[in-house]
């Protein structure tokens, strides 16, 4: 059973958080007395927070470390790479669980580190190296561990519109998989104040988190593109669509997409944003849209032991 405190909190509904964002802005929504000072004190913890952060890369265990270094070796081959990884049980797990996403795993699932490696290539290697240090660094408590399952849920979506609009389904897994980062930082802090804050605690951390989740990209040297999405994930300007701006219209349109989902909204894919931007045709994404209950599904499913 969800506690009352998660349950009153709802740092994962992005529904309301999205509607919250849009009256503000059109000004049909007036910030609640209080928020001001509770955005600041948030901000505050947060800021110091991100100070004691060190490049991700450099807090890898050792064994995750030397793999890192190997995958960007270019005198280092993929069968060498995939021997190494087969040492690891929790990193092979994660590059199986990769392979054998939807995206990747084309007509069959595979067992195989070898064949794990050539399916998904070096970028999403790294990222299979990064999954296990990122979770344990994110997910702490009940609402954590929520957003990290709808990230799952975003980055197991965001290859297939990458792929669609011209962008890196890497890149946009990782994006995917870190864009709630910086929601995530703030609760740590915030969770303290659920008591005393109330609801105001959603909107402080709602108007927030995307300038905390790009800080603590760049503190943690993520690409810039994944870090330019991670800061601007939830209504990117339609107007500007070029380079790292195009990451994060595909990280938008797969936020909506599974939240649509999860909550069962009925969603006019012609009426967002970012399908336009993108320049992609809407009838895939709508082929997309009847999918993603089994997407979802498969993100949720822990990875090979």
């Amino acid at each position: 059973m969800t506690s009352p405190v998660v349950a009153s909190i709802r740092l994962d509904d992005e529904r309301a958080e999205r509607d919250w964002h849009k009256g503000l802005r059109l000004g049909s929504v007036r910030p609640p007395n209080g928020l001001t000072q509770l955005r600041a004190r948030l901000e505050r913890g947060a800021r110091e927070r991100l100070r004691k952060e060190a490049p991700i890369q450099t807090t890898l265990p050792t064994v995750a470390r030397e793999l890192y270094a190997m995958v960007d070796d270019p005198n280092i081959g993929l069968p060498t790479i995939g021997r190494a990884l087969g040492r690891d049980p929790v990193m092979a797990g994660r590059l199986l669980e990769l392979a054998n996403s939807t995206f990747y795993r084309g007509d069959r699932p595979t067992d195989s580190i070898d064949s794990a490696v050539l399916r998904v290539g070096t970028d999403c290697i790294r990222t299979a190296i990064l999954m296990p240090v990122l979770e344990a660094r994110l997910v702490r408590d009940p609402i954590s561990a929520a957003l990290w399952e709808h990230s799952r849920a975003v980055a197991a979506t965001s290859p297939f519109l990458a792929a669609l609009g011209g962008v890196s389904p890497d890149s946009a897994y990782l994006a995917g998989l870190l864009h709630e980062s910086g929601k995530i930082l703030i609760w740590q802090d915030g969770q303290g104040l659920a008591s005393e804050a109330g609801g105001l605690l959603a909107h402080a951390t709602a108007s927030l988190h995307e300038d905390i989740g790009g800080r603590l990209m760049k503190r943690w040297s993520m690409p810039n593109a994944v870090a330019f999405a991670v800061a601007n994930h939830h209504e990117p300007d339609p107007s500007k669509v070029e380079g790292e701006e195009r990451l994060a219209h595909v990280i938008a349109l797969a936020d909506r997409l599974v939240t649509a989902e999860v909550e069962g909204e009925v969603l006019d894919v012609e009426e967002i944003p970012s399908v336009a931007a993108l320049g992609i045709r809407p009838t895939p994404v709508r082929a997309l849209r009847k999918r993603m209950a089994n997407i979802i599904a498969e993100s949720r499913v822990a990875a090979p032991a």
